[in-house]
């Protein structure tokens, strides 16, 4: 699709915000779009005219005459959230999916310049990491919608606004009160193989030499490198907040109070309170399994061939305990996640005060990590010496609509469960990976401590800001976390997807990597629930004695 600026210029909104920021734009190509559920996103091309003019000509250039001009093009993805689009929901859910896009508008021009100065020439090869894409352009107007000095409401803050606040009017049929409110943000386009192969096409650069640069990829499930590399990047996406009560008190105003797309507190009702005949539903569609499983439930999702091999299908088959759906413990699942809930919410919602806070992402999937194509090959050969050398690039995060004040687990938890298959996370796998994790945060925290450490005092001695030192994240108190984090996932699951869930619906998620693991991998859902059921445990002891 092509536009050109034209008579009609003011009727279209994308050429409205391009403009702002490439006021010489000749036209504009749509190369795909991505429609959600909460927000509307466009792929595009942008060509800009660059006027020069003839500095031969001193009269010319006095009077702003231009003899020649160029055209250049940029790549560009345009995220959009039109309330008028969403007219359908109820206002509880469009108030929510509104509150998405202010949340990651304030987070690209309030927060990210921050965090990227605060992890800037500490970290070695990640020395120069945006952390995320470039935004070139963010903005929101939901004026006489939501108040601009409120956070993103909890369900208890929302109990106690004013009565005479109004709902406001709207229907599928009349916009009402939605007419004209939106957000956007606009970013330099990650540039994936498509894009990179279309790109080296028009340059005639021969296909077989592709293979020595690098573009950026989306895939779920992870392999185990991978998902080093992402926790890597989470642990100093974290680092760069770590603790820092004052930033923290900005987020918890400005972003989300409590960070997490799944915190029970902007969750609907509904969820929790219906949560035990979800359980139900899901345990007549699935209780019928054996402890083996077709070949079928047991491919492996979404691994290519190369990595597939070594697989063995006979590891999944044995995930499955024989009777497992027919214990005491499975069976009042429902029934024991709904006393917990909220108790288990309570422990992973810190304040910007408490030890170990930090900014989390609040939705860290696999998908919404932008990953290195060469990324599984950590070295590569210098073609002059043959030397190998490591030129593994950082990834990318996207999608920060949930972002707020919360431990780091929260964001670990839902990434090892959301994108890594069973198997992998067998034999110690999990706790590998989560230890990883916090081996590279302390790592970070101790290169600030250390920076503060050095300081020196009027008097030449060393000292250490008590304010800013960093304490380390331990093993117990992370682990307890952790847990804590899964429990409140399959919460959310339970309460969100499985009232419908069944073998047919999995199957049809099977390649969808935008979803969890959970809903399209039965095998992956029967072995959290076998964990998480001795995490619950673990809580309901802990409830007894307090």
């Amino acid at each position: 699709m092509h536009a050109s600026i034209n008579d009609n210029e003011e009727t279209d909104d994308i050429l409205k915000i391009l403009k702002k920021t490439f006021p010489s734009i000749y036209a504009y190509e749509i190369l795909g779009t991505v429609d959600q559920a909460n927000a509307y996103g466009v792929k595009l091309v942008v060509t800009e005219q660059r006027l020069q003019s003839d500095h031969n000509d001193a009269r010319n250039l006095d009077a702003g005459v231009c003899h020649s001009s160029s055209l250049t093009r940029k790549c560009l993805y345009l995220k959009r959230v039109n309330a008028e689009r969403y007219c359908h929901k109820p206002w509880g859910d469009l108030r929510r999916t509104l509150t998405y896009i202010r949340t990651e508008v304030r987070f690209y021009k309030e927060f990210l310049p921050i965090l990227r100065e605060s992890h800037a020439a500490k970290f070695g090869r990640w020395s120069n990491w945006t952390i995320a894409p470039n935004c070139l352009l963010a903005d929101y107007d939901l004026s006489n919608l939501i108040p601009e000095e409120e956070c993103a409401m909890t369900l208890e803050t929302r109990k106690n606004e004013p009565t005479s606040r109004k709902v406001p009017h709207y229907d599928e049929d009349d916009v009402g009160d939605l007419f004209q409110k939106s957000g956007f943000i606009l970013l330099d386009a990650v540039l994936d193989q498509k894009d990179f192969e279309h790109d080296h096409a028009r340059l005639n650069v021969p296909k077989k030499e592709l293979s020595d640069d690098i573009y950026y990829v989306q895939k779920s499930p992870l392999q185990p490198i991978s998902a080093k590399l992402t926790l890597e990047a989470l642990a100093i996406f974290h680092s760069t907040s770590f603790e820092k009560e004052k930033l923290l008190e900005k987020a918890s105003r400005r972003l989300c109070i409590h960070g997490g797309s799944y915190h029970l507190s902007i969750r609907n009702p509904l969820e929790l309170e219906n949560i035990e005949s979800s359980w139900s539903s899901f345990l007549s569609a699935f209780s019928h399994l054996h402890d083996k499983v077709s070949q079928e439930d047991t491919d492996t999702t979404n691994l290519t061939k190369e990595e597939n091999e070594g697989k063995n299908a006979s590891i999944r088959e044995t995930l499955i305990p024989h009777g497992f759906f027919n214990t005491p413990s499975i069976q009042n699942l429902g029934t024991r996640m709904k006393k917990i809930a909220v108790y288990v919410s309570k422990q992973l919602s810190p304040t910007y005060k408490d030890k170990y806070a930090t900014i989390v992402h609040g939705d860290y999937k696999a998908m919404n990590i932008f990953l290195p194509s060469n990324h599984c090959s950590p070295t590569t050969v210098n073609k002059e010496n043959n030397q190998k050398n490591c030129i593994i690039f950082p990834p990318l995060l996207i999608d920060f609509a949930s972002v707020g004040v919360g431990f780091g687990m929260i964001d670990v938890a839902m990434h090892i469960v959301h994108a890594v298959l069973p198997e992998d996370q067998e034999n110690h796998g999990e706790l590998s990976l989560v230890k990883y994790y916090l081996a590279c945060l302390h790592e970070c925290l101790e290169k600030v401590n250390s920076k503060n450490f050095n300081a020196l005092s009027d008097s030449g001695k060393k000292v250490i800001s008590v304010e800013n030192f960093k304490s380390p994240y331990t093993i117990d108190e992370s682990m307890r976390h952790y847990k804590l984090a899964c429990i409140d996932y399959l919460r959310f699951i339970m309460g969100r997807f499985w009232k419908t869930a069944s073998v047919e619906s999995f199957h049809k998620l099977k390649s969808s990597m935008n979803f969890s693991l959970l809903n399209r991998d039965i095998v992956a859902a029967v072995v959290f629930i076998k964990k998480v059921d001795g995490y619950m445990t673990d809580v309901e002891k802990e409830m007894q004695q307090d």
